[in-house]
């Protein structure tokens, strides 16, 4: 058997959830999802609700797209209640559960996705699968590539002329989607000394399942060796996490498997941690940090070989932050120090360091 063939029989066998830590990277969830092309729009866009999702390679950039799709995507009869860059969407769970709720809650049914792409752009619009996923193996999906954003929005100008409208009342300028949401339990920054004698959990990254349910289908080989190239890719951010811990001298276990938070507390587990990726601003906020007005960027912490340099983030830059949660109690452990970083790794070299030295 080839070794492609392997890989592929290897992630068919592993389980389709992720673990509280992993997440696709967000850019390429379209790439890293099956879905079935067709040419027609879905029926039901101009008569329900829709969510813009923004893939460019900032948020400036990303918004620049939404001004200049709105007032089209409007006159159509297209309701797009929000726009959000897709990082917010996958953040990790504690923001991508209270967002895809709230989605729920507006009664939200298509996904947009606006894409700035190396040469021109992309629009897909797909079904909102009503869950943290946001995006569901199989489901259908219609997509214009062009090197003009306005010829693929009078595309779909055009197209939803056949279509029956029940959306009037739409805002004529785009709105930003904000997160009402904050960290629920008690926060404290100072780590609690029983860590040192009880379990943390660590969640390893999960593969990316393709479903049996779409073998077959055309087009699947292409998303397939997206997914087996990404699952590799696993394999070495799951050594970072190991090599992160190598001097952690505390008990911990890396987990490799899908665990819920119920299950690892009926494992024995009173500690897990946990991952947060947004914007400066955003990790803050929902960590329940003290906001104070004008402030433009934070002074982090970056540690190497347990010492530690002064760094700033940008406010309006997305961050890597990881915490600790403590399961039994519901509460979150902070650190003394913001030491968040603009890479995974970074971020959580940062955070087992300051840990390990707080708590010796």
């Amino acid at each position: 058997m080839c070794s492609s063939k392997i890989i592929s029989l290897v992630i068919l066998v592993l389980s389709i959830a992720t673990s509280v830590l992993a997440q696709p990277e967000s850019r390429d969830i379209l790439d890293q999802t099956y879905l079935e092309y067709v040419d027609r729009l879905p029926k039901n866009l101009i008569s329900e609700k829709s969510i813009g999702v923004l893939i460019a390679d900032n948020r400036a950039s990303g918004q620049k797209m939404a001004t200049e799709v709105h007032p089209t995507f409007a006159k159509a009869g297209v309701d797009v209640v929000a726009y959000y860059h897709v990082d917010d969407l996958f953040g990790g769970t504690i923001l991508s559960k209270p967002l895809s709720a709230e989605m729920v809650k507006r009664e939200v049914l298509q996904l947009v996705f606006i894409i700035k792409k190396a040469i021109g752009y992309k629009v897909v619009i797909t079904p909102f699968s009503k869950d943290e996923r946001f995006v569901k193996h199989g489901k259908k999906a219609w997509r214009m590539e062009s090197n003009q954003l306005s010829e693929i929005t009078d595309q779909i100008y055009r197209m939803c002329a056949s279509l029956d409208r029940r959306n009037f009342l739409i805002s004529d300028k785009p709105e930003y989607g904000r997160f009402n949401y904050r960290v629920k339990g008690q926060r404290y920054e100072a780590y609690k000394p029983d860590l040192k004698t009880q379990k943390l959990a660590v969640p390893m990254y999960m593969p990316i399942v393709l479903p049996g349910t779409i073998e077959g289908k055309v087009g699947l080989e292409k998303t397939r060796s997206i997914v087996n190239q990404y699952n590799l890719e696993l394999i070495g951010r799951n050594e970072a996490i190991k090599s992160a811990f190598k001097d952690y001298p505390y008990p911990h276990v890396f987990i490799e498997e899908p665990l819920t938070h119920k299950q690892l507390k009926d494992k024995g587990f009173n500690y897990v941690l946990q991952r947060i990726h947004a914007t400066s601003n955003t990790v803050r906020d929902l960590l329940k940090y003290e906001q104070k007005p004008g402030v433009t960027d934070y002074i982090s912490v970056r540690m190497k070989e347990g010492k530690g340099d002064i760094v700033r983030l940008k406010g309006d830059v997305p961050a890597y932050k990881y915490y600790i949660k403590s399961i039994a109690a519901n509460s979150y452990y902070l650190g003394a120090k913001w030491d968040a970083d603009l890479t995974d790794e970074g971020a959580l070299n940062n955070h087992v360091q300051l840990l390990t030295a707080e708590i010796r």
